[in-house]
């Protein structure tokens, strides 16, 4: 199956298990923002979050994240303070307060 089909996908008919690159299409999300929502807790990979290990989803738990709009509306916002976050440090690095 390709990847590209993974978005309107009947979960019946994936893999029970997504590697990262997978499991981003049916969020059309960034895989950028799959680590940051893992590192921070919001998004649960199989096995636990590890630093530069490859990470695995089960497929029943992102078609659930999917419908779910107090978790998308989390997410964001989790993403949006990081990116402020973020822009913050690079700001401050650019100033030489840092």
């Amino acid at each position: 199956m390709k990847a590209d089909s993974l978005i309107s996908c009947d979960p019946a008919n994936l893999p029970a298990v997504l590697a990262e690159s997978d499991a981003i299409k049916p969020l059309g999300m960034k895989i950028s923002w799959f680590e940051v929502l893992a590192k921070k807790g919001h998004l649960h990979c199989l096995g636990g979050y590890q630093e530069r290990c490859p990470r695995y989803y089960a497929t029943i738990y992102i078609s659930s994240l999917k419908g779910n709009l107090d978790w998308l509306d989390k997410a964001f916002s989790i993403l949006r303070e990081e990116n402020k976050n973020k822009n913050s440090s690079d700001n401050d690095k650019k100033e030489g307060t840092l």
